[in-house]
């Protein structure tokens, strides 16, 4: 925390923004919020992400934070920061936000068209340093050194109990251009030696975006339904294990890609 004080004295920026991934980091978006406020009280506090659409009550229990970016923000934080800038009208969508101490929550935003997104420029930042940092220990933990990983799809059909991708992201699942995902990772395999085999095996002409959710939803149903849970899952429920089957069935016809 010491370095960002020191950081933001340097550059003393108007507005600062907080991407804050998981409630486990709250006290982190607080120990920012009263830095900033701190070093300049007339700065403009921005907070997104998974906690603040998750969890905004208790994020704006810190009176620091002036705005929150509720669901997907590319289109919202340019908007706002566009108001702000005195060049655009206050944005009709996707912002928490406090009005006379009253927490006003707007409808939150999903963006349907991920084909129109740029690719990232990374030239701003060193990539090499974090294709290159190793992840803790979990399932997602990359088979070797460097790594890089592409979000191609957004949303899910299923809500889990235990994900919350759903609210977040939406239950419709959208994807970028299967034939430009394959191009971007190629540009990178070519610019670092990445040569886990999942990048060498995917050809654009053999995938299209609807196979690719397809296939989403059939792993997620089989993590879900496997074998040994099914019956526990049954009992849960309360019914037999030939009406969850059913209810599987149904619930796969009935999605839309």
């Amino acid at each position: 925390m010491e370095n960002l004080d020191q950081e933001l004295k340097l550059f003393s920026p108007d507005f600062i923004g907080i991407s804050i991934l998981s409630s486990e980091y709250e006290e982190t978006l607080n120990i920012i919020l009263d830095i900033a406020k701190h070093l300049n009280e007339n700065i403009i506090t921005i907070a997104g992400g998974v906690y603040i659409t998750t969890k905004y009550q208790y994020a704006f229990k810190n009176k620091n934070l002036y705005f929150g970016v509720y669901g997907e923000g590319e289109y919202i934080l340019r908007n706002l920061l566009l108001y702000l800038l005195n060049k655009a009208d206050f944005p009709k969508e996707g912002l928490i936000y406090k009005d006379n101490n009253k927490l006003v929550v707007q409808e939150q935003v999903f963006v349907e068209d991920l084909k129109s997104f740029p690719w990232v420029d990374y030239s701003f930042i060193k990539l090499e340093h974090y294709l290159n940092r190793g992840a803790r220990i979990d399932p997602n933990r990359p088979p070797a050194l460097p790594t890089y990983r592409m979000i191609t799809t957004r949303g899910c059909p299923f809500g889990c109990s235990f994900c919350q991708v759903e609210t977040v992201s939406g239950k419709k699942v959208r994807a970028r251009d299967h034939e430009d995902v394959v191009n971007y990772a190629l540009i990178h395999s070519e610019e670092y030696p990445i040569t886990d085999w999942r990048y060498s095996q995917i050809k654009s002409e053999e995938w299209s975006a609807k196979d690719i959710s397809i296939l989403r939803a059939y792993e997620w149903d089989q993590i879900n339904f496997s074998p040994e849970k099914i019956e526990n899952i049954a009992k849960l429920w309360g019914v037999s294990v030939d009406k969850l089957q059913e209810i599987r069935k149904n619930t796969r016809d009935t999605l839309e890609f």
